[in-house]
């Protein structure tokens, strides 16, 4: 009986560790590019890395996207994503073990509205966290660590 209690607690006790993992997750997510799209006059999206043709996409390709998880904030350029961290975001939910990380991005001012969309799923039980983020017409996906 006492090897069954013994047995319990511990199985409880790696569970319980590994729900307490999942819920650490970073101040800064570090986001690497891997696919990069564009929808053509067709409405078709297509993956520009494929075959870059201009220097400009093939640094796109792991480019690190460095997000600070508290305010939502693009700490970086990657030359792809233009101006977007010059917008203001706007986060929807920090994210958790059940729900994405998720903020808008718009820009401060203007003549035009810009918007921007990302989401990590947090919750994946992977460690590196897949991501999509939308800004205009472009499409990003990759994962973050």
């Amino acid at each position: 009986m006492t090897r069954l209690y013994i047995l319990l607690c511990a199985s409880m006790l790696l569970v319980g560790q590994g729900v307490f993992s999942q819920s650490r997750l970073p101040d800064i997510f570090d986001c690497r590019i891997q696919q990069y799209f564009q929808q053509d006059d067709n409405g078709v999206l297509f993956d520009l890395l494929i075959e870059p043709k201009t220097a400009f996409v093939q640094e796109t390709k792991g480019a690190s996207l460095l997000v600070d998880r508290s305010s939502g904030k693009v700490l970086t350029k990657a030359h792809a994503l233009g101006f977007l961290p010059n917008y203001v975001p706007d986060v929807a939910e920090l994210g958790n073990d059940k729900q994405s990380f998720k903020v808008r991005y718009t820009t401060p001012s203007g003549p035009y509205l810009h918007l921007a969309y990302l989401e990590i799923k947090t919750y994946a039980l992977t460690k590196q966290k897949p991501f999509v983020l939308i800004d205009g017409e472009s499409v990003f996906s990759g994962v973050c660590k």
